[in-house]
């Protein structure tokens, strides 16, 4: 069986390694990271999403509610 173990092939292969991780960073960011991320930014908007507000125009009340 033949090898092709050489200084060329090495760096050629640690290149491609490192090639590798470059492309599955932003995937693996995603994926461990960005979750926990959206998931704050919903609860956020669905706590938003249950406010109940009351607009008054101008001279009707002296007042604004926001309830």
């Amino acid at each position: 069986r033949k090898t092709w173990h050489s200084p060329a092939t090495d760096v050629l292969a640690e290149g491609l390694l490192i090639l590798a991780w470059v492309a599955l960073w932003r995937p693996a960011e995603v994926a461990l990271f960005d979750h926990w991320e959206n998931r704050e930014n919903r609860r956020q908007l669905e706590r938003l999403a249950k406010v109940k507000l009351r607009f008054v125009r101008e001279g009707d009340s002296p007042e604004i509610t926001l309830r």
